[in-house]
C-alpha cells in the first residue's frame, strides 16, 4: 500500500468537509483496536451508496454487486455479462473481510467496500471493524488529511 495519495493513485473520502486520504489513515490507526461490526446493520442506503466505480466512470453499489451475485452467483459470469464491472469484481472476489474495515461513525465508510460486500454475499453476520469518531479525525488531520 503507498504511503499517501496522489494525483495517479488516490484513495480518498471527504467527510463533512475533511478531505481523508485512506493510505495515510490505515497506518495512522494500526495499533486501533477493532470491534465487531454488524453486516446486518448496513441500511438500505448505505447499501445503495456509490462507493465503486466501474471502468466507464460509472458509480457502482454494494447492493447492484450483491443482486447481480444472487442472479448469476459466479464472480466470472458477472464480468462476462458486466465487462466495466471487471476491475470491482475481481477485488470482491478477492476481498478479505478478516482484514479490518474502517468505520466513521457507525455507518459511514471510509474503507472497506469490498470487504463488506464480499461478506454480505458470503452470508458473514460479523466482522471486526475500528470505529473513528469525528472528534478523533478532527484532532488528528494533519496525520491523515489528503496532501494537495
Amino acid at each position: 500500500m503507498p504511503s499517501a495519495s496522489n494525483e495517479k493513485n488516490r484513495q480518498t473520502v471527504n467527510v463533512n468537509g475533511l478531505n481523508i486520504d485512506i493510505y495515510r489513515l490505515v497506518p495512522f490507526i494500526d495499533g486501533m483496536e477493532t470491534q465487531s461490526f454488524d453486516v446486518d446493520s448496513l441500511t438500505e442506503t448505505d447499501k445503495d451508496a456509490k462507493y465503486f466505480t466501474d471502468a466507464n466512470g460509472n458509480g457502482l453499489s454494494l447492493k447492484e454487486i450483491i443482486e447481480e451475485y444472487r442472479r448469476t452467483p459466479d464472480f466470472d459470469e458477472i464480468i462476462k455479462n458486466h465487462p466495466e464491472w471487471r476491475g470491482e469484481i475481481e477485488r470482491v472476489k478477492k476481498a478479505d473481510y478478516t482484514n479490518h474495515p474502517i468505520i466513521f461513525l457507525e455507518h459511514d465508510l471510509l474503507d472497506g467496500a469490498h470487504r463488506l460486500t464480499k461478506a454480505l454475499i458470503d452470508g458473514v453476520k460479523e466482522v471486526r471493524a475500528k470505529r473513528l469518531s469525528k472528534e478523533y479525525i478532527e484532532r488528528n488531520i494533519e496525520h491523515v488529511k489528503f496532501l494537495e
